[in-house]
């Protein structure tokens, strides 16, 4: 399990840090990558939805939707996307070393771990940490 964890930790780190590398090359954020994510897939939405989805305030979302608009990503008065933003096509050539199959599969493991008890598996390792360390 802990093997698992490690993996599932690296590659989320090395993707973060090609998606990071990408969306600075268009001036943008992670977090203004997802919430053009979250428009482009659900349309318009209030920024109160959107703070709720992120677990942000409702202020840092203003900020993130008004640097959005300042580089033409979106319109406020009706928060539309661009057709097929450049990001989208560059995550999905990066999941495409796995099968439809395979990417519903990781999602739904994905959300799994998220669901999961995290207390209980840092307690597991705590304690085969121990039983490792002193035999």
């Amino acid at each position: 399990a802990f093997r698992a964890y490690i993996d599932l930790m690296d590659a989320a780190d090395w993707l973060r840090g090609e998606m990071s590398d990408q969306l600075a090359t268009f001036d943008l954020t992670m977090m203004q990558f997802r919430v053009m994510e979250a428009l482009f897939r659900g349309g318009p939405q209030y920024q109160q939805l959107l703070s709720q989805r992120f677990d942000c305030s409702k202020q840092n979302i203003a900020r993130v939707l008004k640097g959005l608009v300042k580089v033409g990503a979106v319109r406020s008065d009706r928060c539309r996307l661009p057709s097929r933003p450049t990001e989208e096509v560059a995550r999905e050539a990066w999941m495409r070393v796995l099968d439809s199959r395979e990417q519903q599969t990781l999602g739904r493991l994905c959300r799994r771990l998220r669901e999961g008890d995290v207390v209980k598996f840092v307690k597991d390792i705590r304690v085969m940490d121990r039983e490792w360390f002193y035999g």
